[in-house]
């Protein structure tokens, strides 16, 4: 492992290292910030545990690429005798966040990228599903995708509580991505998702995330869809397949199904 953080998560600090005799495959350990944090740790490790022996039937197998790979799990005794968390992770090099992607287009995303990008969105509320939790944070720094390959990666999983239960943690910079029944600690479930989804790919969009407004540019039939995903009431939003479903449709009819590289504008010195 690299000894300087290489960034730092919700309840972690992140190091990038890679696993001898594997040709220096890429890692990240993630190490709890404080003891009180181990346990956001292990539910991540819980979850990601699933897929290790997924066989080639099991749903789970078909998301196992998207999803980081639980390498270990262990406690280690740091500084002051500190009883700390780590997971060790594999890693994939070039995904960028979407946070990251916006940062380097301060005018806003060409819609046709936004909108392949969005896809991957939708997809981490079915890749949930799959895996039988609420993610409880899709949010921009969680959706990790390779401009080239298109592939996502997707990450934050330390959130994901069980159907029906309640969000215990809020992260205080994307507050206006949580729907009302998170605020008043009402039970959650895949509606929960697809708001913090819908909420994502309008910011992609270039929209306004607190007044749910989009740009004028934005084709009314997308519009609709997204704006249907952060209805206030759960039952009036689409399930996650539907939502796909439905937004693939439109974009395809509105800018073809052709492939874009999306080229990261570099940054002057």
């Amino acid at each position: 492992l690299r000894t300087e953080p290489y960034r730092f998560g919700d309840f972690s600090v992140l190091y990038r290292g890679s696993v001898e005799g594997t040709l220096g495959k890429p890692l990240i350990a993630k190490i709890a910030a404080e003891p009180s944090m181990n346990s956001w740790l292990e539910n991540e490790a819980r979850v990601l545990k699933q897929i290790a022996t997924a066989g080639a039937a099991d749903p789970l197998f078909g998301i196992r690429s998207f999803l980081p790979q639980l390498l270990e799990t262990f406690l280690i005794t740091a500084e002051g005798g500190k009883r700390l968390r780590v997971n060790v992770l594999t890693t994939v090099e070039g995904h960028l966040s979407i946070t990251e992607i916006l940062s380097a287009f301060p005018n806003g995303l060409d819609p046709r990228d936004a909108a392949w990008i969005a896809r991957r969105v939708f997809g981490q509320v079915l890749a949930a599903s799959i895996l039988g939790v609420v993610h409880g944070a899709i949010v921009p720094d969680h959706v990790l995708i390779h401009p080239v390959t298109h592939e996502p990666i997707h990450a934050g999983w330390t959130h994901a509580v069980k159907e029906d239960a309640q969000l215990t943690h809020i992260l205080p910079r994307f507050a206006d991505w949580y729907p009302p029944e998170v605020m008043k600690k009402k039970p959650v479930g895949q509606a929960t998702d697809l708001y913090m989804a819908g909420k994502t790919v309008l910011h992609l969009f270039g929209g306004d995330v607190r007044r749910n407004t989009l740009p004028s540019h934005v084709p009314a039939t997308l519009a609709r869809i997204i704006l249907r995903c952060v209805e206030s009431s759960p039952t009036r939003r689409p399930d996650g397949r539907q939502a796909l479903d439905e937004f693939t449709r439109v974009i395809r009819a509105e800018w073809g199904k052709a492939y874009r590289e999306l080229i990261i504008p570099k940054r002057s010195a």
